[in-house]
């Protein structure tokens, strides 16, 4: 699992936490209340996603563990943040524990060694 798994594993969230902006700001124009964890000017969203959303502009980015969505609306930043890890190197040990494994069964299987 290399570099391009991690990058996939990133858009696949930025993707997710899109639509859950968007959901997030359909309901604010509905009731004109934050919901499902957003937030309205958020302080903690970090800069590059709060200089991008005055103009409208959605923005993703991932930041200490979370990624975070954000949109302008009304002259103000509405943004969600959910917990994000890169998992790949978890999967990589996964592989390596599975590989080891097989190994293992198909030696114990044969009577060479156990």
């Amino acid at each position: 699992m290399g570099r391009g798994h991690a990058r996939g594993a990133r858009a696949r969230a930025a993707a997710a936490q899109q639509d859950r902006i968007d959901l997030a700001l359909r309901e604010f124009a509905r009731t004109g209340q934050p919901t499902f964890g957003s937030r309205v000017d958020d302080p903690q969203l970090p800069r590059a996603p709060r200089q991008a959303v005055p103009g409208g502009d959605r923005a993703t980015e991932p930041s200490d563990g979370r990624i975070w969505a954000a949109v302008g609306v009304d002259g103000h930043g509405l943004s969600l943040r959910s917990s994000y890890r890169d998992r790949t190197g978890d999967l990589a040990s996964l592989d390596r524990v599975l590989m080891l494994g097989a190994v293992c069964v198909v030696v114990c299987g044969a009577g060479w060694a156990c």
